[in-house]
């Protein structure tokens, strides 16, 4: 009976650790964890050192977003990533941006509606069109 116990109470452990490191994996996408975040105004949202995998994401709330040495958003060649509109301040820190292919259409950052972006220590590579602005932009 004791041995029939320990091997269901190892299965436990086991699955709960088959769990953690799926939750680890390196394709998430925003909508886990992230798009809850901004429906606050001027939330800080850390994102982890992962590949995100995300395209046609609106933001129409003041939000920073960091990222860290290894946090990036692969487009998998489709179109645009952010579209920042309503007038608000978007931070983005320490993050890359990479593969927005998909045609000429859309920008990785598409600014709009007298919008702020700040870019801090952020790279793009292989975009069509890395930032379209009818805003305010910065670039540190």
């Amino acid at each position: 009976m004791k041995l029939k116990g320990l091997i269901l109470m190892l299965l436990v452990v086991m699955m709960v650790m088959i769990s953690a490191v799926s939750a680890g994996s390196t394709n998430d996408t925003l909508k886990e964890g992230f798009s809850n975040d901004l429906d606050i105004s001027n939330a800080t949202v850390y994102l982890s050192e992962k590949t995100y995998v995300e395209h046609d994401f609106t933001i129409d709330k003041s939000v920073r977003i960091i990222g860290s040495d290894n946090t990036s958003f692969e487009g998998m060649s489709q179109n645009s990533l952010f579209t920042i509109t309503g007038n608000v301040e978007v931070t983005f820190e320490n993050i890359k941006f990479n593969d927005f292919t998909k045609d000429n259409n859309g920008a990785v950052l598409d600014i709009r509606d007298s919008s702020s972006v700040i870019l801090i220590n952020c790279t793009f590579t292989n975009n069509a069109m890395a930032i379209s602005n009818y805003g305010n932009l910065e670039i540190y």
